[in-house]
């Protein structure tokens, strides 16, 4: 306190005091934790996560196109035999093109 006083008034409660302390503690031991968690987790991102990933055909012309994955579009080349709609399977990563070939025909990748 900005002044000394023996005045009850003037006095902070030692449950207040404990109160304080036990919840900060909580508080920190929580946010190490989710933090260390977070820490730990794989990246999920990049050319790793793309290839094997699968993809829905949105775009379609001799061989070349574009495919809807990880609620992005992008350009891809493939098989000529692919129609808006289908389900690929995302092989290779050139540049910024991604090289796919057909899968199990029928099955929408974004609902598993």
């Amino acid at each position: 306190m900005l002044f000394n006083s023996n005045s009850p008034e003037f006095r902070l409660s030692w449950t207040l005091i404990a109160g304080t302390a036990l919840f900060s503690a909580a508080f920190f031991v929580f946010l190490i934790g989710y933090v260390w968690r977070a820490h730990r987790r794989p990246v999920v991102t990049g050319r790793e996560d793309m290839e094997g990933a699968t993809a829905r055909v949105t775009e379609w012309a001799d061989g070349e196109g574009a495919v809807w994955v990880h609620g992005e579009r992008w350009q891809a080349r493939g098989p000529r035999t692919l129609a808006v709609g289908d389900s690929v399977r995302i092989t290779a990563l050139e540049g910024l093109t991604l090289i796919v070939t057909e899968t199990t025909p029928g099955r929408d990748p974004q609902k598993g």
